[in-house]
């Protein structure tokens, strides 16, 4: 781009690329960073009560282009949207968002190509259903 080889059209295209993958390596670290913590018994969660609804846009904000640029669909179904969780919202978007990951690397051969996030109530007392 910096040549000036990229016309105009391509390089929306490229910053998307660019910014996707540069939160991608920002979540490595911060996985990495987490790891240490883990090790060191200095992990610190935040938990609070959030609407499931939420907490998923969260995660479609962050997966959406790269399941599309993936060639796969994003289907998103769950009961109520409005129920609550007691979560540490950044762990469980991080949790989801691995999931998506592995779920592209390890199906990119698949005939089915749809990543599916739900959200269910199990039982009364869950607190990360």
């Amino acid at each position: 781009m910096r040549a000036g080889f990229a016309g105009e059209e391509r390089k929306s295209t490229y910053y998307r690329f660019i910014h996707e993958e540069s939160e991608r390596l920002s979540r490595l670290i911060a996985n990495v960073l987490q790891l240490a913590r883990i090790g060191r018994d200095a992990l610190v969660l935040e938990p609070r009560v959030m609407p499931i609804g939420e907490l998923m846009a969260l995660v479609v904000e962050r997966v959406a282009s790269q399941v599309e640029r993936a060639g796969f669909r994003l289907e998103l179904s769950g009961e109520d949207g409005a129920d609550e969780l007691l979560v540490d919202p950044d762990a469980f978007v991080q949790i989801l968002i691995n999931l998506v990951d592995n779920a592209l690397k390890f199906a990119a051969g698949a005939e089915t190509r749809v990543i599916r996030l739900s959200a269910a109530r199990r039982w009364a007392t869950d607190v990360c259903g």
